[in-house]
């Protein structure tokens, strides 16, 4: 009997879950009812407003709006003073010289000339992603070509004789600023294999998410989107290599495609290397950086694949087809989430059904097991009916009333006991949590009196050693003044309304919640010790990734932007309207860096070195011997204030092994450009000299000068200061970062205490009620 007790008091914590579960996918069906029908009203207002659209404009796409070759050619002619301009005007010269011809036999042309692409919108987002010194790269077949472009003199300094400079003065035409030259005998190829189609798409595997599936709006690979003009779809290196597996493979690698941002964000988790959206969204390389929406095109596009017919329109019509575009989007949007809604629709009810079945056997079995517990009473006969064979039917009544009884006795002690049960464990847990809180209080005071101690010692080391006004005169502290100043210049900028706002102090800034999570713009995460080095990472970098903003957790990324229903900016919210109530509005793109999705650095570090420097491989010949003007890697060249060396993010890592390492990871530093290139067959991540020579990645050269704006400031000396101040420093650093866990911890054990008491409340006063009408029945 005991047994059967213990059997029902299971099988009735089941029905009360199964009963939870029942009503809430009941609610769930209610919900995607609710939601078809909303989407399918917006659908249908989308359908009118095209239909209106389309009628007036007699027109079926702003695709027949075309950009074709012609226009981007003369986009690139219309920049005069760039090196693309001058390779273009000579390509297209009916004489060249015969002393140049060689030359120009083995220059390709410019990305953006290179390829095509179905649509605008994705024509818009590839060229944003690769940026416009991409776009205008020179391409050439072989690595000769790449050299004689631009030769230098001993100095490093640009030869006014070189190669492109005399093509540009027979043309009229002076080369300003840097640019960009592609080698494609020295980039990596895809290996993996190639479709059978004419194209030859590379054989990418699709990503999937943690359930096998591909992402939901997964468009296909940024790579196998560029269409390749039949002039070019031939074209072979000396390795038997297409464009596709060199040039557009090492710009786009495994960059994918969304219909949205929404759907991108979804499948962060399988993004290597980078994403972009349709409707404006943008992350790369693993989410490293992410930008947000731009109002303006690139100036320099990918051609839209030729249509038979161009048109010319008027503004008004433009617009028009502009919306009609944005529409389809749209329309294709709320498509998919209905039929989302429509698949989550049909989950539900299938596990609402099954939910239904179980409760009924598990009700049939509750039955079967309360007769089992009562057991049978004895019938009894009236003699008086024995000669007929029949049974007295109030005999049978009374026999069915002391089951019943019993019955209900049995269900009420069952109860009792289980809400019993019920209050004992809820006390378990209010006694568990309040030993953990008194634990975790015990731990922060620890803590806080080891900070004081520290902070004490420190102050004192500090007094004595007299740094006090030795810094501010010798520490050429104007050299980040001079950076924050250059960044306030950008008035509009994301960095510049960031930079102002570090800038105030208190409740200022309280009530601003993603400022907490903002650890600073990357310009001023970190200095260096020569000014030639400074500008010529600040180049590397380029003036966008200088001036990006550096969060700490992804939550702190989209709390800068907030997104309306139709996946538009509020302007009201986020670093928008924080920019407008200060007098910055901000307009542009702007990127931004998440620590907390950087695959950060996991190897070895340089022991007993103040600055944690990563224990990277130097590069070497056979004979061990150390390259020529190899001054080491970028990475190791930042100095980081000692409150960025530790424990930056959650997981205790500082800015050396996420930020700079996903920003340098194995760029090398030589002395001139002379020993740079001497060095190529050793450089695989990169390399820059101290005299302005940049390679970007193997077989991509930055040639070329242009002024650098924003730079990474000096390194202040503190030599003087005792070694021991830096070691407490990093020890503080550490115990700070222990007692924001620590504090982490205790906040979520009071919630659970909180919880736990309210609970504990309603569990006695259901005890009480029960007993209350338990008495009444009595």
């Amino acid at each position: 009997m005991e047994d059967e007790q213990q059997r029902m008091s299971i099988d009735n914590e089941k029905v009360q879950k199964l009963g939870d579960d029942i009503c809430r996918y009941g609610l769930c069906i209610r919900q995607c009812d609710a939601n078809v029908v909303s989407l399918k009203i917006k659908q249908s207002n989308i359908e009118l407003e095209m239909s209106n659209l389309g009628a007036w404009n007699g027109l079926d796409s702003f695709h027949d709006l075309v950009y074709d070759k012609d226009v981007i050619l003369e986009k690139i002619e219309g920049k005069a003073d760039s090196a693309a301009a001058v390779i273009y005007k000579l390509l297209r010269s009916p004489k060249p010289e015969q002393l140049y011809l060689k030359y120009a036999h083995d220059i390709l042309g410019v990305v953006a000339l290179l390829g095509e692409v179905q649509t605008h919108k994705l024509s818009s987002m590839l060229s944003t992603y690769l940026g416009e010194d991409q776009m205008l790269a020179v391409v050439c077949k072989s690595r000769a070509a790449t050299r004689a472009l631009e030769i230098n003199q001993m100095d490093g300094n640009v030869n006014c004789a070189s190669v492109l400079d005399i093509l540009a003065a027979k043309l009229g035409i002076s080369i300003k600023g840097q640019y960009m030259v592609i080698c494609l005998e020295d980039i990596r190829p895809y290996k993996q294999g190639v479709s059978s189609d004419p194209q030859r798409e590379l054989a990418i595997p699709q990503p999937t998410l943690s359930n096998r599936e591909t992402p939901p709006g997964f468009l296909g690979y940024a790579v196998n989107m560029i269409f390749l003009p039949e002039e070019y779809l031939q074209f072979r290196t000396a390795s038997g290599y297409g464009l596709r597996d060199t040039l557009f493979y090492h710009l786009l690698g495994k960059l994918q495609v969304y219909k949205s941002n929404e759907h991108l964000y979804m499948a962060s988790s399988c993004i290597e290397d980078g994403a972009v959206s349709l409707d404006g969204g943008m992350m790369r390389g693993n989410g490293i950086v992410s930008a947000s929406v731009g109002s303006e095109d690139p100036y320099i596009l990918f051609p839209i694949i030729c249509l038979e017919r161009q048109l010319l329109l008027s503004p008004e019509k433009v617009e028009r087809l502009k919306r009609i575009e944005e529409l389809k989007l749209e329309q294709n949007q709320l498509q998919d989430r209905i039929q989302e809604e429509l698949r989550n629709e049909a989950k539900y009810k299938k596990k609402l059904a099954k939910k239904l079945m179980d409760k009924k056997q598990i009700d049939d079995q509750f039955e079967d097991a309360l007769l089992r517990i009562v057991p049978e009473a004895p019938l009894m006969h009236d003699p008086s009916l024995n000669q007929g064979g029949q049974t007295s039917s109030i005999t049978f009544a009374g026999n069915r009333d002391i089951i019943q009884n019993r019955t209900a006795e049995a269900v009420s002690c069952h109860s009792k006991v289980k809400l019993e049960d019920a209050i004992e464990e809820t006390g378990l847990q209010i006694k568990h949590h309040d030993d953990n809180i008194k634990f975790l209080e015990g731990q922060k005071n620890r803590l806080d009196d080891s900070i004081l101690d520290l902070e004490a010692a420190l102050a004192k080391t500090y007094s004595a050693s007299g740094t006090g006004s030795e810094n501010k005169e010798s520490s050429n502290g104007q050299n980040e003044e001079e950076t924050i100043e250059q960044i306030l210049s950008f008035d509009k900028s994301a960095a510049a309304i960031c930079v102002q706002l570090q800038k105030r102090t208190g409740a200022q800034i309280t009530n601003i919640p993603f400022m907490k999570d903002i650890v600073g713009i990357v310009a001023l995460l970190g200095k260096v010790d020569d000014d030639n080095l400074s500008r010529t990472l600040s180049d590397y970098l380029g003036q966008g990734t200088m001036l990006a903003i550096v969060c700490k957790t992804l939550d702190g990324l989209k709390a800068l932007e907030t997104y309306d229903k139709e996946g538009l900016i509020i302007k009201s919210s986020g670093l928008h309207g924080v920019g407008a109530s200060i007098g910055r509005p901000l307009d542009d793109r702007y990127l931004v860096i998440c620590l907390e999705n950087l695959r950060p650095y996991t190897s070895e570090f340089i022991a007993d070195d103040p600055q944690r420097r990563l224990s990277i491989k130097k590069p070497r010949y056979v004979n061990g011997k150390t390259l020529p003007g190899f001054l080491g890697f970028a990475v190791n060249m930042i100095n980081i204030d000692t409150d960025n060396l530790y424990c930056v993010t959650s997981n205790g890592h500082g800015l050396r092994e996420t930020l700079f390492y996903g920003l340098f990871s194995q760029l090398q530093v030589y002395k001139t450009r002379a020993d740079m290139m001497q060095a190529l067959p050793f450089i695989a991540g990169g390399a820059i000299s101290l005299d302005g020579g940049i390679i970007k990645s193997a077989g991509i050269f930055s040639l070329g000068k242009r002024e650098v704006q924003i730079k990474f400031p000096k390194s202040c000396g503190r030599s003087y200061i005792p070694e021991n101040y830096f070691e407490t420093e990093i020890r503080m650093k550490e115990l700070k970062w222990e007692r924001v866990r620590c504090v982490e911890d205790l906040e979520r054990e009071q919630t659970l205490l909180t919880n736990a008491k309210n609970n504990f409340e309603i569990r006695k006063e259901e005890f009480v009620k029960f007993l209350s009408q338990s008495s009444s029945h009595l």
